[in-house]
């Protein structure tokens, strides 16, 4: 069995209609089978410079909130570094920043990989 398919079980599970004896841990399964073959996959998440430097350039990423991003940002890799898209900045000479940084002042938490091109089908 998969992992996704065993974690979304679990949270079915979780419902009080699914722990009942007649919809348990096999109809749960068999939603889950459901909703993974309708397309659902859990996003992606990045925690490390050395994850950062291995996603391919046209990555575009989310940071979660933090003290130094209140809304948390989205970056795309640009080369080996990262470009904010951040529409309200009108500074029309673009920096871009490296993975280090991006991991040090927005990614205390975790990073989720929004898309990478070639896996769009």
């Amino acid at each position: 069995m998969s992992g996704e398919r065993d974690e979304l079980a679990d949270l079915l599970m979780s419902d009080e209609l699914h722990e009942s004896a007649y919809y348990g841990r096999d109809y749960a399964l068999a939603e889950a089978d459901l909703v993974l073959a309708a397309g659902y996959r859990k996003p992606r998440t990045v925690t490390t410079v050395e994850e950062l430097d291995a996603l391919v350039g046209g990555t575009i990423i989310r940071t979660v909130k933090s003290e130094h991003n209140p809304h948390g940002l989205c970056f795309e890799k640009y080369g080996k570094e990262w470009l904010a898209l951040d529409p309200g900045d009108r500074d029309d000479g673009e920096e871009t920043i490296p993975s280090g940084a991006v991991v040090n002042w927005y990614g205390q938490h975790s990073i989720t990989v929004l898309f990478t091109p070639g896996d769009a089908s």
